[in-house]
């Protein structure tokens, strides 16, 4: 049997298309259960990308003070370390007098606390010696510290 030229202009060919469908309830469900998830994920992802942001910013306030120290350190010449020292304390002149035991340069000479005008029963090799000594050397840091804060409070 012969073709028309009606079915030549005609060509039908079958696959995969896409096509409005309306959800059963079932479809409607699931869809809700992973739309809640993807709801989750982002919550999760969000939580992560806040927790890495604060320790980014943790770790660059730690290198910004490093930074600060250095920066005060070269400008002003001087860092407080800890150094041998011997700390007289003359109870005739209420003074104590620490020197340093590698240039014997006197580093600090001042009066008595009335906590250090109580003579003590204590060795000056004792403990108490060396905490007061320690005590002392951590004052100066402190000090420095808060003295370098405050210009850094300044300039802002």
């Amino acid at each position: 049997m012969a073709k028309s030229k009606k079915d030549d202009k005609i060509r039908t060919t079958k696959g995969m298309y896409p096509v409005k469908c309306i959800l059963t309830p079932d479809e409607t469900r699931e869809a809700g259960f992973r739309l809640a998830g993807y709801y989750q994920d982002i919550e999760t992802i969000n939580q992560e990308k806040k927790a890495a942001l604060a320790d980014f910013k943790n770790r660059i306030e730690a290198i910004n003070d490093k930074i600060h120290k250095a920066s005060i350190m070269i400008k002003q010449g001087i860092e407080v370390r800890q150094i041998e020292c011997e700390m007289v304390m003359d109870y005739n002149k209420n003074t104590v007098t620490l020197t340093r035991l590698d240039t014997n340069d006197v580093v600090d000479r001042r009066g008595m606390t009335n906590e250090e005008k109580q003579m003590t029963l204590f060795k000056e090799s004792d403990a108490k010696g060396k905490a007061i000594n320690a005590e002392n050397v951590q004052q100066e840091q402190l000090k420095f510290d808060k003295d370098n804060a405050d210009k850094k409070t300044d300039k802002k």
